[in-house]
């Protein structure tokens, strides 16, 4: 977009790029504006009412229920592990003591997953190694780091238990070996891995896999990365084990909370001059679109209220195709998201929509596609902020339809100079429903350049039309004579 932007008008264009992955619209709205809408104000007086409880602990406190939350946590955790264990010939057979025999176990990369046999596996896989501590690491505490384990390990140095984690896979293990158990010569590692389902191994990269004196230099350190003697215990899958419990936080700093993002990202910026916005979401809130055509009119204002630089252009992309093709042609599903945007632009001024059911990966919530995207946000902003008429801000966009006998017209806005089927095809995606109910994909004859007649030989008394009303409309080929498509649309 701002390539686009930088060529068509000849000076840069500063883009603030300011957003975090994978959110929903509340934590991007003020508390102010929310407070005032009845639909979301119980939920902030929630986290207000958190906020001062919080306000009133005292750190002491906090700290002492985390405490206690870690040491019930041990101790359902120490209970899990003797059942998965039980019986398990790692264990009958002290697997982890230096006198142990392994010459007969297979070998595997540190880090690397199960593979080979091992490939799917879902029980526990024992590793073995063997390191020279140096003379001069004798008697001192060493920090031993054997990466990320997948799911569930315990450590053990020279037969003895170091440490052990439950259900963090992704976790980077710290375990210290107390210097009264630190010899000179050969030491024994050996680490009981636990996977439950999925890939298991350990993980992480391969420097960060070492041992080394507590407070010493990296450069001191061991690696022990390289080739492990590795055999199987118990089998088992399913149980992951019990969860760790969170270390309490202040409210307001999840990424889910309400304000939180326009509060700590939007705020800083308000005081920039811009000439407009852009805006692509909905995602995480596609499960709630009844919801999202009142909250995403709500945010816009917000930001327009705390910039206090009137209603600026403000461009909301509208959802990309996902998912798996359906042959049902009123899915609903991401459609009714899509209608929520679709609403907000038809009644906050100053808005545009720019149409994504072209484009986008059944596979992949992120279109691959990135340059139809820039340039159709391009094209809307030269239009609507740089006086750029000879450039169509959008697609077609349904304006109003009539029932016409066995038939229903609809009519649109935006066509340029004609509504036409995708590379020159027969237009499809439309659906019509009957006064049984029922629902049919529909025949499509072009009336005049902006408007449809559609129709069904088993709906001869229709009722209503719906166009590219699913996740991923693939069907949906209705495009400007620009080649824009038309936004999805229902009449009833």
């Amino acid at each position: 977009m701002a390539r686009r932007l930088h060529q068509e008008l000849g000076v840069p264009i500063g883009i603030l790029d300011i957003n975090w992955g994978g959110t929903r619209a509340e934590p991007w709205t003020s508390i102010p504006a929310m407070q005032r809408h009845p639909r979301f104000r119980a939920r902030v007086n929630k986290l207000q009412s958190e906020f001062r409880r919080w306000g009133d602990r005292s750190t002491a406190e906090i700290d002492a229920l985390y405490q206690d939350q870690m040491k019930g946590f041990e101790q359902t955790a120490s209970s899990w592990w003797q059942k998965k264990l039980d019986g398990d010939p790692g264990i009958a057979g002290s697997w982890a003591d230096t006198g142990f025999s392994d010459e007969d176990w297979s070998e595997a990369p540190v880090p690397g997953l199960w593979s080979g046999d091992d490939e799917g596996w879902d029980g526990v896989i024992w590793y073995r190694n063997t390191i020279e501590v140096p003379a001069e690491w004798v008697g001192r505490d060493l920090v031993m780091r054997p990466g990320a384990i997948d799911d569930a390990d315990i450590t053990y140095w020279d037969g003895e238990e170091i440490g052990r984690t439950t259900n963090q896979h992704g976790a980077l293990r710290n375990y210290v070996i107390p210097g009264d158990q630190v010899q000179a010569g050969a030491a024994t590692i050996a680490i009981a891995a636990l996977d439950t389902g999925g890939a298991g191994g350990i993980t992480g990269s391969a420097g960060s896999i070492k041992i080394l004196p507590a407070g010493a230099k990296e450069g001191e350190a061991i690696a022990l990365a390289g080739t492990w003697k590795v055999h199987r215990g118990n089998k088992f899958s399913g149980d992951r084990g019990p969860s760790p419990p969170s270390k309490p936080e202040a409210p307001g700093r999840k990424t889910s909370d309400p304000g939180v993002m326009f509060n700590a990202m939007l705020s800083p910026f308000v005081h920039y001059g811009i000439r407009g916005a852009i805006w692509y979401q909905g995602e995480s809130n596609a499960g709630q679109a009844a919801e999202y055509a009142e909250l995403l009119p709500l945010m816009l204002g917000s930001w327009r209220e705390a910039w206090g630089q009137g209603d600026f252009p403000f461009g909301i992309v509208q959802l990309a195709a996902f998912k798996a093709v359906s042959d049902n042609p009123v899915q609903g599903g991401w459609a009714t998201l899509r209608e929520a945007q679709d609403f907000t632009h038809r009644v906050v001024r100053n808005t545009g929509l720019v149409v994504l059911t072209d484009v986008g990966d059944a596979r992949d919530i992120h279109p691959r596609n990135k340059q139809a995207v820039g340039n159709r946000l391009a094209d809307w902003a030269l239009n609507r902020c740089h006086g750029r008429a000879d450039l169509p801000e959008s697609g077609p966009f349904f304006r109003e339809h009539e029932v016409d006998g066995d038939s229903i017209l609809v009519q649109f806005d935006h066509v340029g100079a004609g509504l036409t089927g995708r590379r020159g095809k027969q237009i499809d995606g439309f659906a019509i429903q009957g006064s049984d109910g029922n629902w049919h994909w529909a025949e499509v004859e072009v009336v005049s350049a902006d408007q449809l007649r559609i129709s069904h030989p088993e709906a001869p008394a229709p009722t209503a039309v719906r166009f590219g009303w699913q996740d991923n409309p693939v069907r949906a080929n209705l495009v400007s004579s620009h080649g824009l498509p038309a936004a999805p649309f229902k009449t009833d």
